[in-house]
């Protein structure tokens, strides 16, 4: 995959299309501004690191692309096309950039989910901290803010896997997400995972081992952790499944009922067919023999 530093190579936004359709070129994940010495060695506060500066809010606007994941898109993909051409004849540019942002806030916000699931399931080694399903930690979301702050007196507690396409992390719209700095600040390098997965696809076999292990490792030093993909609900859906087959004992349907039961929406059913294969991958234990 291709990446580049330039964000602007991002298409413009165009009603429903925008929607659906990924950059066919994916740029790098733009980092804050560090020319200067004195701005690069300034350490940030928590609540600087979790709300969007002014040069991330700019670079969202320019990259209107507006996402959002749930099966009743094709419907909202229709209304928000209506709503745009209505707004586009009777408000100037700036109203309608507005607009656009304060329905997809709405969006993300109230149908698919931003704040974090915590995952409840029974297991052979129910471990000390707990297991988050997450959409993409947004600076712009006062739920995925909220969240975060409850960290905010020891931000090392909480470790995190991010499971995305890499256009998937830049701004946009109104989605401002953390940037590999904003992880190393809160919680450390250490605590971080990123796996590159495209969308609508499942994760591979050698990606979901990797991430249980990493899971498991964080849950058993005590540490919470938050798995995300775009909507919370496919790719990170999966990993967390592997990990509570691989290290929780759970078989397929239990490990999908698990997630089902705390997070809404989730397609991680669909994915049945690779977490089957996962399931036959792990060993046996000897009184399944």
């Amino acid at each position: 995959m291709s990446s580049s530093s330039d964000v602007s190579s991002l298409p413009p936004f165009s009603g429903v299309g925008a929607v659906e359709t990924a950059p066919s070129t994916p740029p790098s994940q733009p980092m804050l501004n560090t020319s200067s010495k004195t701005e690069a060695s300034a350490k940030r506060t928590f609540d600087e690191i979790i709300t969007p500066s002014k040069e991330e809010k700019a670079a969202a606007l320019n990259n209107r692309k507006i996402n959002f994941d749930f099966p009743g898109r094709s419907i909202i993909t229709i209304i928000v096309a209506i709503f745009e051409k209505i707004m586009a004849k009777l408000c100037p540019r700036k109203v309608q950039l507005k607009a656009d942002f304060e329905v997809a806030a709405f969006i993300r916000r109230y149908i698919t989910h931003d704040k974090p699931s915590e995952i409840k399931f029974g297991g052979k080694n129910p471990p000390e901290g707990k297991l988050f399903l997450s959409s993409i930690p947004n600076k712009n979301s006062p739920e995925m803010r909220e969240f975060f702050s409850a960290y905010k007196d020891d931000s090392h507690k909480l470790a995190w896997v991010s499971v995305n396409e890499k256009w998937e992390i830049v701004p946009q719209g109104e989605s401002i997400p953390l940037t590999d700095k904003d992880y190393e600040d809160l919680m450390g390098s250490e605590n971080r995972l990123f796996i590159e997965s495209n969308d609508h696809e499942p994760v591979s076999q050698e990606e979901m081992t990797k991430a249980a292990s990493f899971i498991d490792n964080q849950l058993s030093k005590g540490k919470d952790v938050g798995v995300n993909c775009r909507a919370g609900k496919g790719r990170s859906a999966m990993l967390v499944a592997a990990y509570l087959m691989k290290y929780q004992g759970l078989n397929v349907d239990q490990a999908i009922e698990a997630i089902e039961s705390s997070r809404k929406g989730t397609t991680v059913r669909n994915k049945r067919a690779a977490l089957e294969d996962f399931h036959k991958s792990l060993p046996k234990s000897p009184a399944s023999i």
